[in-house]
């Protein structure tokens, strides 16, 4: 009976061992869980802050760069296409700049042109400019010329400092009227001058015509005047005037808003004259080589 009472007595200590032993993996089993499902949901709120971070990032990129208050409207301190020879600005559009300071730098070299209202290059082609009572700081840059092309910076003092890149691009744009210098027509015949731009930083939004200093237009005291446009990467300008008069006779002007000048002389005579034929002959070849000029440039907007 002893040993029988002994042998019931291992066997509950062994049912007991297993019991504690199956609790304690059922605790770890559980607590396993439980962690996981923790980190499940720091990595689901991690990926809600990120993602809510990059849509501030996106709701802020049209306003600009900020620092410490300081603001530069990048969508108002756009890229400049400059005519070479004129004088220009870059302009940045700075909002609560307060105490600090706007530098420009150019990226070619590193330069370091302007900070605040004092130059600092001996190139006296550059100079700070800032309009009284505006959010604009400008770089001025005189008589500009094709090496000036490129990037420069408009630079806030703040710490980090913050900036903002702006592209300069310089053309040498082409104007002139055909059969110039010098164009003879006959008392009573059409007037017809022909201006072709090229080379333009952009299209040009008019083109006007001066007879001396006057204005041309079809509003004016003389009577019989028109003139067509067609605009393109080459621009033509045709200046029609009816019935010429020897008051017609001077200097004509062709001025595209976005390039040169250019100018011809006009004469008018009365009767037959061989210089006028031979000026009308010139003319007509122009008129032939401007006609496929037109089409070539029709044909290739198709």
């Amino acid at each position: 009976k002893l040993i029988l009472l002994d042998s019931l007595l291992q066997e509950m200590k062994c049912l007991r061992r297993l019991f504690m032993l199956f609790f304690c993996l059922r605790y770890i089993q559980v607590s396993g869980v439980e962690e996981r499902t923790a980190v499940g949901e720091r990595s689901v709120a991690g990926v809600g802050d990120r993602t809510g971070a990059g849509d501030s990032d996106d709701d802020g990129a049209g306003a600009g760069l900020e620092k410490d208050g300081a603001k530069i409207l990048s969508h108002l301190s756009k890229d400049v296409i400059a005519i070479e020879g004129s004088d220009i600005r870059l302009s940045c559009h700075i909002q609560n700049l307060n105490n600090r300071t706007v530098s420009w730098i150019r990226h070619s070299d590193t330069n370091l042109l302007t900070v605040g209202r004092y130059a600092y290059t001996s190139d006296t082609r550059f100079s700070p400019l800032h309009p009284t009572l505006t959010p604009n700081y400008q770089l001025r840059i005189s008589g500009v010329t094709k090496s000036d092309e490129g990037s420069y910076e408009c630079q806030i003092s703040t710490t980090p400092p913050i900036g903002h890149s702006i592209n300069l691009s310089v053309v040498d744009p082409v104007t002139e009227i055909l059969g110039g210098p010098d164009i003879f027509v006959d008392s009573g015949s059409t007037i017809n001058l022909t201006c072709i731009t090229r080379q333009t930083a952009g299209t040009p939004d008019y083109v006007q015509w001066f007879h001396f200093n006057q204005e041309i237009s079809w509003r004016g005291p003389r009577s019989g005047v028109s003139s067509v446009m067609e605009a393109g990467q080459t621009t033509v300008s045709q200046l029609l005037m009816q019935r010429a008069v020897p008051a017609d006779t001077g200097n004509y002007t062709c001025s595209p808003h976005n390039s040169r000048p250019a100018s011809v002389q006009l004469h008018v005579l009365e009767g037959k004259h061989p210089a006028a034929i031979q000026a009308g002959t010139s003319l007509t070849v122009d008129r032939v080589i401007l006609l496929v000029n037109l089409l070539a440039i029709r044909l290739s907007r198709r």
